[in-house]
């Protein structure tokens, strides 16, 4: 596929490659919104998922969906590219199946996730991200370290952060102290102006968010920052860089390398 020469091409530049991964409800089948079912100590060991090894639900689903990114992250593998991979994003808050559950059995299913992607299939070239949302509310189930797996299983702490001042919560802002703390680089994975809520629309990042605040919010309040990544826009919401006005702001300042 193209999309694998490029990526490729790319860093044997000297770019950055990373895989965010969005692994649907294992046991429906369906999106990773859907919370209907979740039993995460299935997914503990997928080297001997619990039931037949090819039941299409639960261990047996979770094993076919790793195999599955195993296949694509094995083709940087052999070129020795390292790639930020990002995957279970978001746990601390409550929109997608892995988030919200138990934090040991959250950990557990990190830490199976991780042996099984690097001792079963040999994928040495992974800088593992723990990504957690900004902490909406300061409340503990939204504490951005409170699904932390442990410190080997982790390479990069993150935040993402959609709000037009890319405050990392609503009053006390206790979303990236702590993850700083564990002393692991720090990286911004996703970050727009006010997402939508109650029916209002993204705001328009061009006019909330431009890309001149973004580096200046950064150096002001994200000092130990390695690492931003503007999401996608959508809807007209101006949320990449070279959809927003002056993109020299932020890629030509001092502080950005852009590779």
């Amino acid at each position: 596929m193209a999309i694998y020469s490029l990526l490729l091409d790319h860093a044997a530049r000297g770019g950055l490659v990373g895989f965010s991964w969005h692994a649907g409800n294992p046991w429906t089948g369906r999106g990773v919104e859907d919370r209907t079912f979740v039993d995460l100590p299935q997914l503990f060991d997928p080297d001997h998922p619990p039931g037949p090894a090819d039941d299409p639900r639960g261990g047996g689903a979770w094993k076919t969906q790793l195999d599955r990114i195993a296949g694509v992250l094995s083709r940087f593998n052999a070129d020795d590219t390292v790639v930020f991979f990002r995957p279970l994003h978001e746990s601390n808050g409550a929109w997608f199946w892995w988030g919200q559950q138990d934090p040991a059995e959250f950990a557990a299913l990190w830490q199976g996730m991780f042996r099984y992607l690097t001792d079963t299939k040999g994928l040495h070239n992974l800088l593992w991200v723990y990504s957690a949302n900004r902490n909406l509310d300061g409340t503990q189930e939204m504490n951005t370290t409170r699904y932390y797996p442990g410190d080997d299983y982790v390479d990069v702490v993150a935040l993402d952060i959609y709000d037009d001042d890319l405050t990392d919560a609503a009053s006390f802002k206790p979303g990236y102290t702590p993850l700083r703390y564990l002393g692991k680089p720090f990286a911004i994975t996703e970050y727009g102006a006010d997402n939508a809520w109650d029916g209002h629309p993204a705001h328009d990042g061009a006019v909330h968010l431009p890309n001149d605040k973004v580096l200046r919010v950064i150096k002001e309040r994200y000092p130990l920052t390695v690492l931003a990544t503007a999401w996608y826009s959508a809807d007209g919401d101006n949320w990449q860089i070279s959809d927003k006005p002056n993109p020299a702001a932020l890629l030509l300042d001092p502080w950005a390398i852009t590779r």
